[in-house]
């Protein structure tokens, strides 16, 4: 009885064998991990196989770089899935773009999915080639740090406006993000110190651009903005973007924003008007309100940059008085931090 038991526990285990792929569960033993960095999965789900398998690339990715600088947001696949049955059970190899966490100028990886169904279990295995990820990396730093030294070359031409702040604000950020390609592209090849070293200090641009953001103010002034929120939701555009917001006047009508001290060599101003008048309505038990904003934005010498063309006007809708002022605040604050002055304002710093 014995022999039988051990007969069949042993046919068994040799069709799980001969039913699983040879590069699974270990794919380095079919791939060499100096060449190659894989993750393996299996499932009854096929797309739950690839994103497992793709989850343990990940990890292998950051055992390889050893942070966690690098980490697979998810994939597309770049071609038409080529697939042919054979005797083992249906085979899938195609060509993935892995999307990634690295700046967007670099943040697809190419990679291989292979799929294989073996008696209605799907083994997938993810793959990326390191000497074509190394290309890929140096190709991006030397594109990233050309990016970098044009973002330096327009903001020294120009020197003391906002558009210079914007332009040393992207270059210490792509700067970082350039240094981070580095690092993982030292941590993946056999022979790091190959690699010249990076072109421009990440942490050197930073120091420019605080130098040159603290030497500019911004001044907003809100008439009619008696609770101060239709200048906060201005303010919160220039801290979204950088500009360090100094003290403002309580009452909310009026706001200074210092980049640093007093000491500023250029004066921008917000100016703006806003008002809310109701609106008559058909029906007693509704209230109408229509909230009007006018704004310009002006340098220092008190040349319009930028302008609202006109009144901005949002309308709110409520049984409450309260509650449709509310409403139609609530879309000026929405406008301004959108096409109303954001995006205007995001033109004159490109």
């Amino acid at each position: 009885m014995k022999p039988i038991v051990f007969l069949i526990v042993f046919v068994n285990i040799t069709l799980l064998c001969f039913s699983q792929p040879r590069w699974y569960p270990n794919a380095y033993s079919q791939y060499n991990d100096d060449t190659y960095i894989a993750g393996t999965a299996s499932s009854n789900s096929r797309i739950d196989a690839e994103h497992r398998a793709l989850g343990n690339l990940t990890t292998q990715i950051n055992v390889r770089v050893r942070n966690d600088e690098l980490n697979i947001l998810n994939y597309s696949e770049s071609q038409s899935e080529i697939g042919t049955p054979n005797r083992q059970g249906f085979q899938n190899d195609r060509e993935i773009k892995l999307h990634t966490t690295l700046s967007s100028d670099i943040n697809l990886i190419n990679a291989k999915m292979i799929i294989e169904n073996r008696r209605g279990v799907y083994y997938a295995l993810a793959l990326i080639e390191i000497p074509r990820f190394i290309n890929d990396l140096s190709y991006a730093i030397t594109e990233n740090e050309r990016m970098t030294d044009d973002y330096i070359r327009n903001a020294e031409i120009a020197h003391g406006s906002l558009r210079s702040i914007s332009f040393w604000k992207l270059a210490y950020q792509l700067a970082e993000e350039t240094e981070k390609s580095y690092r993982i592209r030292a941590s993946l090849s056999k022979n790091p110190s190959s690699f010249s070293t990076p072109k421009h200090s990440s942490a050197s641009l930073l120091n420019t651009y605080e130098r040159f953001r603290n030497l500019q103010t911004i001044s907003v002034n809100v008439q009619g903005d008696l609770n101060g929120r239709v200048a906060s939701a201005f303010l919160d555009v220039f801290t979204s973007r950088g500009f360090r917001i100094g003290a403002g006047n309580p009452e909310g009508a009026r706001y200074n924003t210092y980049l640093q001290d007093n000491q500023g060599t250029s004066g921008y101003i917000l100016s703006a008007e806003f008002r809310i008048v109701n609106e008559s309505s058909r029906d007693p038990d509704w209230s109408f309100v229509q909230a009007v904003l006018i704004w310009t934005f002006s340098d220092p010498e008190g040349r319009v940059l930028i302008s609202s063309d006109g009144a901005i006007t949002e309308r709110g809708g409520s049984r409450s008085v309260d509650r449709a002022r509310e409403t139609a605040l609530l879309e000026i604050e929405k406008s301004i931090k959108g096409a109303g002055f954001a995006d205007k304002f995001d033109g004159i710093l490109k």
